[in-house]
């Protein structure tokens, strides 16, 4: 049938280093392992490091975060991809979180102490905070793996407790301060995901999603799985993420995934989930329709008027979701196409720990994320505000929602969709 609708996928390698190449930068950089004071960069902790920009090339810019889980410290590198050995140096005060080979480790410490809890339906899982370190009198730190202890069968009704482990000197510290260790009631539904259910199950980053009907191709767009998502190194990625979205042909989005997504409390499998939070998602939407640059942003407010008037934004602001203003538009100065921003229904509004509800930007290529660096790890995007003009720019839309989670209250909405609504123009 000439109106048959198909799908196709295909592997996309991903642009940048690899592991094994920036290691070997790493060997070859005459400054690396000497500002970590190490001689063998086989102990490091290394990760992909992917080409910066809208398409990178072979001599795309790159960042990377280079991390002794040893000494606890970490530093960045700043280069080209063709000539990585070459890369500027800077200090980091970037932790990455515990990966699956930390967290075994971890595993096989806790349940080789004498305090590991008896029976077989003890489960050893992933919690909040995933670090606990602690500073030593010289001013060194000594990193500690976190890991939860789940025990429903436990007399006393202590059901979840938090430890701390530190691998290098294989000590289990089983009261670690500033964590919220014990909780006599269980408020889980489901028994927590343990360790040895964290395997990577495999296949490509990236994939290449195509669908035609008929003879024609409809869409065309990248997919990228969260664990390859951007920001990556630093960083933990956006969750699924959508690049070089083409309909019929047509750039209609450039990429769009979640790089921040805030929790005022933990909203993962122990204790602290018997508290109500708030889940704070923020958007990065990069149109970049009829091409990079050449962007006009506009603001449509709700005046009582049958067409209402667009107020452009000329200079880099953030804005909140509240009256006169219905929704927001990013066009291409000479076209005219482009998308409008609706909020959604369920967005809420933001508090004083969600900062805002949407940001316009200049484009950027290393302002994938703010870095974590505000106050208790609240959304620090506003660093990004320097007063940049918009107006024919390449422009970048940060977008938040805001939602409630009480497991004892649930609202009506929990579990559907949150985030905007974009119109194509």
């Amino acid at each position: 049938m000439t109106d048959e609708v198909r799908l196709t996928l295909e592997a996309v390698p991903r642009t940048g280093l690899t592991p094994q190449r920036l290691r070997q930068a790493v060997a070859g950089h005459p400054d690396a392992l000497a500002a970590l004071e190490v001689a063998d960069p086989a102990r490091l902790t290394v990760a992909f490091a992917p080409g910066l920009g809208h398409d990178p090339g072979e001599n795309a810019p790159f960042q990377a975060t280079v991390f002794d889980p040893a000494g606890n410290r970490s530093i960045e590198l700043r280069g080209t991809l063709d000539r990585p050995e070459r890369a500027e140096l800077r200090p980091s005060a970037h932790r990455p979180q515990p990966s699956r080979e930390e967290l075994v480790a971890a595993a096989a410490i806790l349940r080789a102490d004498r305090r590991f809890p008896t029976g077989d339906d003890v489960v050893v899982y992933r919690p909040m905070p995933p670090l606990a370190d602690t500073e030593n009198p010289d001013g060194t730190t000594v990193r500690r793996v976190t890991l939860g202890l789940y025990t429903p069968s436990e007399p006393t009704g202590l059901h979840h407790r938090i430890v701390a482990v530190d691998l290098s000197g294989r000590r289990v510290d089983w009261t670690p301060a500033g964590v919220n260790v014990r909780m006599h009631h269980d408020c889980e539904r489901s028994v927590p995901d343990g360790i040895d259910a964290l395997a990577d199950r495999g296949g490509p980053d990236q994939v290449r999603l195509r669908v035609h009907r008929g003879t024609t191709e409809l869409w065309n767009l990248l997919v990228v799985r969260p664990r390859a998502s951007a920001p990556q190194n630093p960083g933990m990625g956006g969750g699924v993420e959508l690049r070089q979205v083409r309909y019929r042909g047509r750039l209609v989005l450039r990429q769009a995934h979640v790089p921040i997504l805030n929790v005022e409390f933990a909203a993962t499998a122990n204790p602290m989930t018997c508290l109500v939070h708030r889940h704070h998602a923020y958007w990065r939407l990069d149109f970049d329709i009829e091409g990079a640059g050449n962007d006009v942003i506009e603001q449509i407010d709700d005046t009582g008027s049958l067409i209402p008037e667009p107020v452009p934004i000329i200079r880099e602001t953030s804005r909140r979701r509240r009256h006169p203003a219905r929704y927001w538009q990013v066009r291409d100065k000479s076209s005219g196409r482009g998308y409008q921003i609706h909020p959604g229904p369920y967005d809420g509004a933001a508090d004083a720990y969600g900062v805002s509800d949407l940001w316009f930007l200049r484009h950027h290529p290393r302002e994938l994320d703010d870095g974590n660096p505000g106050p208790r790890d609240r959304a620090a995007l506003d660093r990004f505000l320097n007063g940049e003009n918009l107006n024919g720019a390449n422009v970048v839309v940060w977008y938040a929602g805001h939602h409630s989670h009480d497991q004892a209250h649930p609202q009506p909405h929990q579990g559907e969709l949150i985030g905007p609504r974009l119109v194509l123009v």
